[in-house]
């Protein structure tokens, strides 16, 4: 479940987790996920009079660490009855990791194990917060005012490195465009602003979608350029296209091919059969703008690539299940 809320200037994103749990017998073999600082219990039954007593097997120390654990005897105090053996865990780390406790006598060893309890957590991290930051700057020559998103959550490590990366990405503009700039032309200056738009986001990934509109002093009309973020919130590299599907893939013919019909389909583009097809061909350079929905992989086209300035940029949606005989790695 996504929620999101709009305060001002702030844009604030929520993961859907499972809240506080107790984990028990029923659930052995399956699959939960936990935010990164969340506790959780394992409840298990056991009779340690009998010899046999629960032992963590499998915990990884890097995203786990216990608490605490005990075992509360039978309310009924009945003589050789059982009880309740329980851990307190607490989700230190994101990432994916197997829980798996072992029902054995110590003296006989866990080879002779008579049952045994495994679990699955994913351990997502802190609720991801976006914050809208702005420059703005005015000179002789110049204007500028650029608005771009910090990443607020997730593991410290992640976060600092996806914010390198968007300030990169920004602090280039910027450069690009003051080496550019030109004498004002009467009262006409120089100007630059840029707007960023998050098209999705999910556990694994943060797309974004950068727009720069540039007004250099005595030009016809504004430049407009286009930049993509997309990171992968698992280690906070920045997510490639290749890295969506599975080695050996066609994908880039089949989204060629797609992208061709779809923008010849369009009245504004359908006399440029020589523009969309150079600009559709099936290469990475062509799909350096592309974007992450819920349910769609968005390829963006700037102006000029697939017809005049006149048009604009251009985008073609292209929904996951459509991509399924690709092998699509996305979830």
């Amino acid at each position: 479940m996504k929620k999101v809320l709009i305060i001002s200037c702030v844009l604030l994103l929520w993961i859907g987790c499972v809240q506080s749990k107790v984990f028990r017998g029923e659930d052995s073999g399956k699959a939960f996920s936990i935010a990164t600082g969340q506790s959780f219990r394992i409840e298990l039954p056991s009779n340690p009079s009998t010899g046999f007593d629960w032992h963590v097997d499998v915990l990884d120390q890097n995203n786990f660490k216990v608490v605490n654990s005990d075992y509360n005897p039978s309310a009924k105090k009945l003589i050789g009855a059982g009880g309740t053996r329980w851990w307190e865990i607490k989700a230190v780390k994101r990432g994916k990791a197997n829980i798996r406790l072992l029902y054995y006598r110590v003296w006989e060893g866990k080879g002779k194990a008579s049952d045994k309890y495994e679990i699955e957590i994913a351990v997502n991290g802190e609720p991801v917060n976006i914050l809208s930051l702005k420059t703005k700057e005015k000179a002789d020559d110049y204007l500028l005012e650029i608005v771009y998103p910090e990443v607020k959550g997730l593991d410290s490590d992640i976060r600092q490195s996806i914010n390198r990366q968007i300030k990169a990405v920004i602090d280039e503009k910027k450069t690009t465009f003051l080496k550019g700039k030109n004498k004002p032309f009467g009262s006409f200056k120089n100007s630059i602003s840029g707007q960023y738009e998050v098209i999705g986001i999910t556990d694994n990934y943060l797309s974004i979608i950068y727009r720069t509109e540039v007004m250099y002093a005595g030009a016809a009309h504004p430049q407009h350029w286009l930049n993509v973020l997309n990171f992968d919130l698992n280690n906070g590299g920045n997510l490639t296209l290749p890295q969506l599907f599975e080695p050996g893939a066609e994908y880039l013919n089949f989204i060629s091919d797609y992208c061709e019909k779809e923008l010849l389909g369009r009245p504004e583009l359908a006399r440029d059969k020589d523009w969309v097809g150079k600009g559709t061909a099936p290469t990475l350079a062509n799909y350096k703008i592309f974007n992450l929905s819920d349910k769609e992989l968005i390829i963006t086209f700037p102006e000029y690539q697939v017809g005049p300035y006149a048009v604009g940029e251009q985008a073609v949606k292209i929904s996951y299940d459509k991509l399924t005989r690709m092998t699509v790695k996305l979830n």
